[in-house]
């Protein structure tokens, strides 16, 4: 059995735990220890960004996919990332909610029907405690999108599962 191998980079023999396991290779390491390895990124590291920036800009459309796939797949990592960075970036954080809660304010006019809109908002509690899926109210014609701003009005609100809310996004698909 093989216990060590010649690193292609340094030519000096070392065990097999000092390089990357590869599929593709005979022996099934790479070629170069990884200690040439890393000293290589640290010496390219502005050409290796430019290469995965270009690899990104052209497979994007697939790295999207695969995000997409395992953030279905893997909930929980997610629900726990999120609350992760939450507790990392609380002044962020803090500025994300007051800048929604401003552009609310703005958008809702004198006239607005807000017995009806508290209504909604309790609708979506009661609609998830019964059913067991979380609702949220969802602003037909976002309030701040890229196409068109709507106002925070009651006909402007409806009920929505929360994960059909997060897909939906800030967008607005005329129909």
């Amino acid at each position: 059995m093989l216990t060590a191998k010649i690193c292609s980079s340094c030519k000096e023999e070392k065990l097999l735990s000092l390089f990357s396991k590869n599929k593709s290779t005979k022996d099934g390491f790479k070629y170069s220890c990884k200690v040439c390895i890393s000293k290589y990124y640290l010496k390219n590291k502005d050409l290796e960004k430019q290469k995965r920036k270009l690899n990104y800009q052209q497979n994007k459309s697939q790295y999207i996919e695969r995000a997409k796939i395992w953030k279905a797949n893997n909930p929980e990592k997610v629900a726990a990332d999120r609350k992760q960075w939450n507790n990392k970036n609380k002044s962020l954080k803090a500025y994300y909610t007051s800048t929604r809660r401003a552009i609310q304010t703005q958008a809702t006019p004198s006239w607005a029907n807000l017995k009806k809109i508290k209504q909604i908002f309790k609708d979506a509690r009661t609609k998830s405690l019964e059913t067991g899926i979380k609702y949220t109210v969802d602003h037909i014609i976002p309030l701040h999108g890229k196409l068109v701003s709507g106002l925070h009005v009651e006909n402007n609100l409806r009920l929505l599962p929360y994960k059909e809310n997060c897909k939906k996004g800030n967008k607005y698909v005329p129909t």
